[in-house]
């Protein structure tokens, strides 16, 4: 569904709703991965026994949407880790596993080769970059705003953030630089 649809839905608070779903998501991203999954657990749980209906429904792509995005010429597809785990915050080798078994089911899915790379959260590490290096990615992107400029890094490629509530018009402003 469209967001002007969504936002025009009895019951949908639109942008405060995504406003606070935004922070809950921030504070969880600085729990450890238990404390962090049995909140979810529990949002979830409670979400499921509550009689409230959604006014939209959002899913998740599945693997044949992805394929025929990938097939796309105007489209591409980059990886963002297994778990979506902050990354600097892993062991050298459990960033590596998860970036490589990223990597090797997206790969399986959409029948191609993967150079891009968007690190969860937007966090990364020298460390993190020599992964990603390791393995073939050409750059990476991360949330910092702004423009990327000839001469920048190709591993910290910062964003024009564009959200779900966005207008055509914020979009244009955003993307010609007048505002980050």
């Amino acid at each position: 569904m469209r967001p002007s649809k969504a936002l025009s839905t009895p019951g949908c608070r639109g942008p405060r709703n995504w406003m606070e779903i935004q922070r809950l998501l921030t504070d969880l991203k600085t729990l450890e991965p238990p404390s962090r999954d049995n909140i979810v657990e529990d949002i979830i749980c409670d979400l499921n026994t509550s009689h409230k209906k959604a006014p939209y429904n959002i899913t998740p792509l599945t693997i044949h949407d992805l394929y025929e995005l990938a097939d796309c010429s105007l489209i591409t597809i980059g990886a963002h880790s297994h778990d979506h785990e902050i990354l600097p915050r892993l062991s050298g080798d459990d960033a590596r596993e998860s970036i490589e078994k990223s990597i090797e089911l997206l790969e399986s899915w959409i029948n191609r080769r993967v150079y891009f790379f968007s690190y969860p959260n937007g966090d990364y590490s020298d460390h993190v970059i020599k992964i990603l290096k390791e393995n073939g990615f050409q750059c990476s992107l991360t949330t910092m705003p702004g423009s990327w400029e000839k001469g920048d890094s190709l591993f910290k490629i910062p964003r024009i953030g564009i959200g779900r509530y966005d207008s055509l018009e914020n979009f244009k402003v955003r993307v010609s630089g007048v505002i980050s």
